[in-house]
């Protein structure tokens, strides 16, 4: 009898975890867009390092935050908004961006 029912809960509890687990196909493309953006703006705050000679751990000025977007596609922040909404932090020298839903660019594991 125990055995019934520790079996049915952990048949519900499978069910229930793998349905939470599940997303959308637009969930997968709002979290690759928001890769997307993160490895630019890296990719961004390693082009403007070299050429200030910025140091790893160095925090930006927000003057050099907002030049960060010329290096980026669309070349203004208003085209690197992430769509499931979330905010990006863009760090200090040396350390990822992150967003506010999706966690860091080293962080998120994107599976084909």
């Amino acid at each position: 009898m125990i055995t019934k029912i520790f079996l049915s809960l952990l048949l519900v509890f499978t069910i229930v975890s793998g349905m939470s687990c599940t997303t959308s196909p637009s969930d997968d493309r709002d979290l690759m867009a928001c890769v997307n953006i993160l490895r630019q703006i890296e990719t961004a705050k390693r082009t403007m390092a070299m050429g200030h000679s910025l140091e790893n751990g160095e925090l930006l000025t927000p003057e050099q935050v907002e030049s960060l977007s010329t290096f980026m596609t669309g070349g203004k922040w208003s085209a690197h908004q992430c769509p499931s909404g979330g905010r990006y932090t863009v760090g200090r020298i040396g350390q990822p961006p992150s967003c506010s839903i999706h966690g860091n660019s080293k962080d998120i594991h994107i599976y084909y």
